[in-house]
């Protein structure tokens, strides 16, 4: 099983933590064990090859450092973690 290694910044807990990501075919192979909740307007986004999309678009340089606000299940910030320097992401969950 591939995993990518990402960091996560804590901010106000003591230590810095680091999570797996897994790739987009085990992801999709999963079921997640929680829902969208339609009150904080989320949508996940599943599909990699639209990750793949928006990413692309990114006008960013490679040594830039990206925020991702709202990260849901990781299959953007994968993407993005593989394209910039230094990524910070986001999520109320």
């Amino acid at each position: 099983m591939e995993r990518s290694h990402v960091e996560r910044d804590c901010g106000s807990w003591p230590d810095r933590r680091t999570f797996n990501v897994l790739t987009p075919n085990v992801r999709t192979s999963m079921s997640l064990p929680f829902r969208p909740k339609q009150s904080l307007g989320q949508n996940f986004l599943q599909d990699p090859n639209m990750a793949e999309k928006i990413v692309g678009t990114l006008g960013a340089p490679s040594d830039a450092h990206v925020v991702e606000v709202g990260a849901g299940t990781g299959v953007l910030t994968e993407r993005l973690a593989q394209r910039v320097e230094t990524l910070t992401a986001i999520e109320i969950d």
